[in-house]
């Protein structure tokens, strides 16, 4: 019993070291880790470049506020909510934190004073 513990012990203090420090066989399991299931890369609809490239050519003004998400954010009436304030609503369905990194520019330019962000990962 003391031996099956003290060997699960020093097999995972090995295992730590080896994610931590990077060393032997880390390279190896990351490898066959890519082999196996490959990071899926970032894809983005039809809907997203339409509506990434709306605003980046009608999104320069002085808002307010901007809205910043995914279809919960894209499908709400701001302007209806909150009619004193002028809203750039920048939502749009099905997008993602990286979505939003790639379409920086377009949400920089309403030169909104505030920003409210509901979004995925």
């Amino acid at each position: 019993m003391v031996i099956a513990v003290c060997a699960s012990m020093l097999s995972f203090t090995y295992g730590v070291v080896t994610v931590q420090y990077k060393v032997f066989p880390f390279e190896q399991i990351r490898s066959i880790k890519q082999t196996v299931s490959p990071s899926p890369s970032p894809r983005y609809s039809d809907y997203f470049y339409h509506k990434k490239s709306f605003f980046e050519q009608h999104g320069e003004h002085n808002y307010d506020v901007v809205f910043i998400g995914d279809s919960i954010t894209d499908g709400a009436e701001w302007e209806d909510l909150f009619p004193s304030l002028k809203i750039a609503n920048r939502g749009i369905g099905g997008d993602r934190t990286d979505g939003v990194l790639k379409r920086l520019d377009s949400i920089y330019s309403t030169s909104a004073s505030r920003a409210f962000i509901m979004i995925g990962s």
